[in-house]
């Protein structure tokens, strides 16, 4: 067992060296954007020392897949490739008891980890990074920030969209959104449309559509289909809803039996509007090449490109970079090609640290 967990070990170092020699040679040149090719991009990355059964045994072992992940702390290291803690903590917000799946992942960070912090989100989650520049952990951050396929500060997500003269579509698109108590369920078509749907995915079938409705049959015990009204409105900087967003927040709580006060809920909407550009010393975009949206054939159209320039601009002195991965990723590319992604991220990683 420890034979084999020693020659694993050697594996990833042979294979993140790749990573770690060639991802800052990328990220040094001062350019718009520079490409890791979809050839190098295949060699990176490492298998798990069991190839992964372990954790695939307890997801055939819960219904629906959908097994309790503190279950991951039962297995030994040599076997799961990294040691799993989970962490809980309860605090209270809106005068209620949350845990740090809510609004505070702050949180969980001063009470689990010390010293320098990178803070990677993906999509939506992308946002959070940009929400605690200015919070108690600005030190430990120290200027750095790391993305794949990254929602920026919705502001800028706004600014491009009038750029484009695509704002007046997009706002009339969300004043068909349910009321924001209600959950936006996901199908099949949205994701067609979202163009998630690439030549790596997993899953397989004759069209986009049949691969999309694969993949809800496969993730629908395990992964909730849809995504709160509230929060992808701000995530796009809706602001132009806020009048209407607040009369529903307001109806919604009205006589609530929690006490919860609507001032105190409406104070925080559109936080992702605020956070400010300055104060960057390394920044990395990641994206890939067939991430809709955040990369686009015309890379001048892409968001990482824009806000890019934008942080440039603000941070006359900083390294900020975008690095495209010349593979036929998707938004999904942690799927699409995980062990390969994690190498590019490592790599990433130890050039924002230096």
């Amino acid at each position: 067992m420890y034979k084999a967990l020693v020659t694993w070990l050697m594996a990833i170092l042979l294979n993140t060296d790749i990573a770690d020699r060639k991802i800052p040679e990328l990220l040094s040149q001062d350019r718009d954007y520079v490409t890791l090719s979809g050839e190098l991009f295949g060699t990176m990355g490492w298998d798990l020392p069991d190839g992964g059964r372990a954790v695939k045994a307890l997801a055939d072992a819960a219904p629906g897949g959908a097994f309790d992940p503190k279950r991951l702390e039962t297995l030994p290291a040599n076997s799961l490739g990294y040691r799993a803690k989970w962490h809980i903590v309860r605090y209270k917000f809106y005068g209620l008891d949350w845990d740090v799946a809510g609004l505070r992942v702050r949180q969980l960070l001063e009470r689990t980890t010390t010293g320098p912090l990178l803070i990677l989100g993906h999509s939506t989650g992308g946002e959070i990074q940009f929400l605690l520049k200015e919070s108690s952990l600005k030190n430990r951050l120290n200027g750095r920030s790391i993305g794949w396929g990254t929602g920026g500060p919705a502001f800028l997500t706004k600014e491009l969209d009038e750029k484009f003269g695509e704002r007046a579509e997009q706002v009339q698109s969300y004043g068909n959104y349910p009321r924001v108590d209600r959950l936006r369920a996901r199908n099949a078509q949205g994701y067609i449309s979202s163009k998630y749907v690439g030549p790596l995915n997993p899953l397989k079938g004759n069209t986009p559509l049949d691969v999309a409705k694969a993949w809800f049959r496969t993730e629908d015990r395990r992964r909730p289909q849809f995504k709160q009204t509230l929060q992808d409105m701000e995530h796009q900087g809706m602001v132009e809803h806020r009048a209407r967003l607040d009369r529903e927040i307001r109806e919604v709580l009205a006589g609530n039996q929690y006490g919860i006060k609507p001032d105190d809920v409406i104070r925080d909407l559109f936080s992702t509007m605020s956070p400010p550009l300055k104060g960057y010393r390394r920044m990395a975009w990641i994206v890939g090449s067939l991430d809709n949206g955040h990369w686009n054939p015309i890379p001048e159209t892409a968001r990482e490109w824009n806000f890019a320039k934008r942080f440039r601009q603000e941070n006359s002195d900083a390294a900020i970079r975008v690095l495209l991965i010349g593979a036929p990723l998707t938004h999904y590319g942690h799927i699409e090609r995980p062990k390969q992604l994690a190498a590019v991220l490592a790599g990433t990683a130890r050039w924002l640290m230096q």
